[in-house]
């Protein structure tokens, strides 16, 4: 955005910082005007945890039929970077993986080096992630003897917590890729061309929805779901 409004200074310095997250990223072009979005795979879930699902953890979306696009303007097939991956943002705080959520509050792993992310491996090819999650002892209510009756002693639970809210963004995708180009204003016709780890995806190509503003930009968006 700052490119295409003239401000270079804030351009390049957003550029800098972002090298340093994505230091393959391979920038864009002084004439670049067009900036495409591509979303693929499917949103983050949250599964409901430990006793009465009281907490809830981060799992992958499932399937992910996919993780590269490419973008197709004629015959040459242009790769889109995959600049965000959203279950790392959804999983992690500060690069620090999340446990679990418990009352609304973040528990986090005890592990001692990073959290990577699949955006690291050049194939882009995704880990399963299925590690499971044990209650930790944790039980919804406190366990009371409210009497003895018959010669039975009587066990209940003193209260109970509700389950934990696992309502999902579920438009979300799992991954965004992005591509600037330079069009000189001119709409564009393009489409994109769906791969897994380098092998293509069953299906025809998406047209890709650009829309021109007042100054001749284009911002342009795909959804693989």
């Amino acid at each position: 955005a700052s490119h295409v409004n003239g401000d270079d200074d804030l351009a390049a310095e957003t550029l800098e910082q972002l090298k340093k997250l994505r230091p393959d990223f391979g920038g864009f072009g002084e004439k670049d005007d067009t900036l495409v979005f591509a979303e693929t795979g499917l949103a983050p879930r949250k599964l409901g945890d430990g006793a009465s699902h009281s907490f809830f953890v981060y799992r992958r979306g499932k399937p992910i039929a996919e993780n590269q696009v490419q973008v197709m303007n004629g015959a040459a097939p242009m790769q889109a970077y995959p600049m965000e991956d959203i279950y790392y943002q959804a999983s992690t705080r500060g690069g620090r993986e999340i446990d679990k959520i418990l009352a609304g509050k973040a528990q986090f792993k005890a592990t001692t080096g990073g959290v990577g992310s699949f955006l690291s491996d050049t194939s882009v090819a995704l880990a399963s992630g299925n590690s499971a999650f044990s209650a930790n002892g944790e039980y919804g209510g406190a366990v009371a003897a409210v009497g003895v009756f018959s010669g039975v002693l009587l066990i209940v639970s003193s209260s109970t917590k509700p389950q934990a809210d696992t309502r999902t963004w579920s438009s979300l995708p799992d991954t965004v890729h992005v591509l600037t180009l330079g069009a000189a204003g001119k709409p564009l016709a393009l489409t994109a061309h769906f791969l897994k780890a380098g092998v293509a995806v069953e299906g025809e190509d998406k047209p890709i929805r650009c829309e021109v503003d007042a100054n001749k930009k284009q911002l342009c968006l795909v959804r693989a779901h």
